[in-house]
């Protein structure tokens, strides 16, 4: 049997007793009843203010914050390689108190490292600013940007929960951004040639956000440049769109799954896709209780997809209880629609302007509905579907069109002078309501069996 060294052995007993160490770095402890003097290195001696910490801690430290509020009057704290820690989000909180919206944010180089913590940014300030890392257990309140992130590493953000801010993450990929951003010391130009800091050259520049909570934000995520796009078991409420993004064709992979959104006005998925973009894969996704807004000549902003260019697969998702304009607004775009469910509640048409209850077409595009509802959808033309010009392709196998309404063509209709063809496999399509009375412009076709 072998033992430790004395000296090895209270080293050890050191960090049990802080209960926190960290692999090659120092912890420097901060407490709202610590001294400016003390030497920070103990539970027992903690710093008063995180800037002081930051005078000592160096690159691999990570500073603690005990439980308390710790207010933070800088415009900005830098840190250059420091992790920053507390004890829970509840517990250890993090209070911006400048008057003029400039106080904060936390700036990280590197992969940052912020953990089980708690942030409240006065309504104004960013809270975080990041080059990539890990963002898990923090609970944000009232940030002008919960996270604003400039990446040259992948962002991962867990666990989180943030309460009336501007937007939950503003993030872009500085390799690939198309405009200069310089903030504080730290200065992004486009065109610049490395295209991540990391060990590995291959690996990709992107966002993943799981078990996230986000009520009242401007928007969710807001994404430019990136190279994938993960969302896995996030609801947000009252927020004006889910994801946009810009610069899609570095998009290599975009995943939303096991996400709920409800009470949204706008657009929940809205971007453009290049030639060549990956597929946009929806997967167990709940839009309820959206309102589109009207924009300009009564056109209206579709409840969750305005994408052109793009390839949608969503599957086992639903859209329901929202009012006011077309869920899918596709533009020269591919829609896969499976096992799903669309069910608008639309009442009454005489004040719906909108073109496509549900599904939008118009150019290029290719819809294939399978094993799915489009049920109680309102429009001012096509209850359930609409077609701008000749060109779409669309198909429904195995699926549902019933109870729709329009003041003309109460299931599909097609703009005067055009005619795209739908096939019905299968399809039951039954007491969808034409006020006009009007038939159909399109050119519906079922195959014999």
């Amino acid at each position: 049997m072998s033992f430790c060294s004395r000296a090895l052995c209270y080293a050890l007993l050191a960090c049990v007793l802080a209960a926190v160490c960290v692999e090659g770095g120092d912890v420097w402890f901060v407490s709202p009843f610590g001294e400016s003097r003390a030497g920070g290195r103990s539970s027992d001696d903690p710093l008063d203010k995180i800037s002081n910490a930051l005078k000592h801690a160096k690159s691999g430290d990570e500073i603690f914050l005990m439980d308390g509020e710790h207010m933070v009057s800088e415009n900005k704290l830098l840190f250059d390689g420091v992790a920053l820690t507390g004890s829970g989000p509840y517990r250890s909180m993090v209070n911006f108190i400048t008057r003029d919206g400039n106080g904060g944010p936390l700036e990280f180089t590197g992969r940052a490292k912020v953990a089980n913590v708690s942030m409240w940014g006065g309504g104004g300030n960013t809270c975080l600013r990041l080059e990539g890392g890990e963002v898990n257990g923090v609970h944000f309140s009232r940030c002008g940007n919960s996270i604003y992130a400039q990446v040259i590493h992948p962002l991962a953000v867990h666990n989180v929960e943030a309460t009336g801010s501007g937007t939950f993450i503003d993030i872009f990929a500085t390799a690939h951004g198309s405009t200069p951003s310089t903030y504080g010391t730290t200065s992004y130009t486009s065109g610049t040639s490395y295209t991540s800091s990391s060990e590995d050259d291959d690996e990709l520049v992107g966002l993943s956000v799981s078990d996230c909570h986000v009520k009242d934000a401007s928007y969710v995520l807001r994404t430019r440049d990136v190279e994938y796009i993960d969302v896995r078991r996030v609801t947000a409420e009252g927020s004006s769109s889910l994801i946009s993004w810009s610069g899609s064709s570095w998009l290599e992979s975009f995943v939303v799954a096991d996400t709920v959104l409800t009470d949204t006005r706008a657009t929940a998925f809205i971007g453009e896709c290049n030639p060549g973009t990956e597929p946009l894969v929806l997967q167990n996704v709940s839009v309820t209780r959206g309102v589109a807004i009207a924009a300009y000549d009564n056109q209206v902003f579709p409840i969750a997809v305005a994408s052109p260019n793009c390839q949608y697969y969503v599957r086992d998702s639903v859209f329901a209880g929202t009012v006011g304009g077309p869920v899918f607004h596709l533009q020269s775009s591919n829609l896969t629609l499976e096992r799903s469910l669309v069910t608008l509640h639309g009442e009454d048409v005489s004040s719906v302007r909108s073109r496509g209850g549900a599904i939008y077409a118009e150019g290029d595009c290719t819809v294939l509905v399978v094993d799915s509802e489009i049920s109680r959808c309102a429009a001012y033309e096509g209850g359930a579907l609409f077609c701008a010009d000749s060109e779409p392709s669309v198909t429904f196998i195995s699926s549902k069109v019933v109870s729709n309404k329009a003041e003309y063509g109460g299931d599909f209709e097609c703009e005067v002078g055009q005619s795209c063809t739908i096939v019905l496999s299968d399809t039951l399509v039954k007491d969808n309501v034409s006020n006009s009375g009007y038939a159909s412009q399109c050119s519906v076709i079922y195959p014999s069996k």
